[in-house]
């Protein structure tokens, strides 16, 4: 063999047998990047952390400025929601012509419902229709198609 040709393979195996050493400087880099992304890391945790409570508070009603035992006061109030009693909708049909329905009974015209039309009544609490009497003439609160009052002698079940 070439004595060139021995020098270049004692090298390359003496560079493949070389630990490779990662020089002083290069480990402080290497910590140093290792702290920031830690970091980095732990202030995202904390940010979407913070982001989710902030959400959750919003859903639940909380505002954000209430103090810690304002929250705690109104998320102990009422442990379990209370269930309202549901009620069937009631509702009838414009017997005669057009019905007027109106902000207020017997007052200005809020909307038009023609003959055969279907209407849906608010109900109160007990779930019986909201009713008014003005000048010997009975008025319903209807909810849909128009919001307003609707005298009940135009309207039949």
């Amino acid at each position: 063999m070439n004595n060139n040709l021995k020098k270049k393979l004692a090298l390359q195996r003496k560079w493949r047998e070389q630990k490779i050493s990662i020089p002083r400087i290069k480990r402080w880099r290497i910590g140093l990047t290792v702290i920031t992304m830690m970091i980095v890391i732990i202030s995202t945790s904390i940010a979407v952390t913070i982001a989710y409570e902030g959400y959750v508070l919003a859903r639940s009603g909380v505002t954000a400025t209430a103090t810690t035992t304002e929250a705690v006061r109104e998320a102990t109030a009422t442990p379990f929601p209370v269930a309202s009693p549901t009620f069937a909708p009631i509702s009838m049909t414009v017997c005669t012509g057009n019905l007027h329905v109106r902000y207020t009974p017997n007052g200005n015209v809020r909307g038009y419902l023609k003959e055969g039309e279907l209407v849906v009544l608010k109900l109160d609490a007990q779930g019986n229709p909201v009713t008014q009497k003005q000048n010997n003439e009975k008025w319903i609160l209807v909810s849909t198609p128009v919001e307003g009052w609707a005298n009940t002698k135009f309207l039949c079940k």
